[in-house]
């Protein structure tokens, strides 16, 4: 397992464990509290969201299939992150 930090200029946040089956923990600095997340599959569609309230979150990943998915999140002054991550 390895932390995969999400690779935009600006924001601040990494994920882990990558691959994963059962939860993505996701952390964030200080800075992006507020920001939205979201969960899409390679088809586009989005399979959850929600916003972050804390510096950790625990996404609760244990329905989805086993595949590539991307964790897209947006901050509330417009900056952006994506990290993809593998579902076992």
């Amino acid at each position: 397992t390895s932390s995969a930090p999400a690779i935009q200029s600006g924001f601040s946040a990494s994920i882990s464990p990558n691959p994963a089956s059962d939860y993505l923990q996701l952390s964030i600095s200080a800075e992006q509290l507020g920001s939205s997340w979201q969960i899409i599959d390679l088809n586009g569609r989005s399979l959850d969201q929600g916003i972050l309230e804390t510096q950790d979150k625990r996404l609760d990943i244990s329905q989805l299939p086993a595949g590539l998915y991307l964790l897209r999140m947006l901050s509330p002054g417009g900056e952006s992150a994506s990290a993809s991550f593998l579902v076992q």
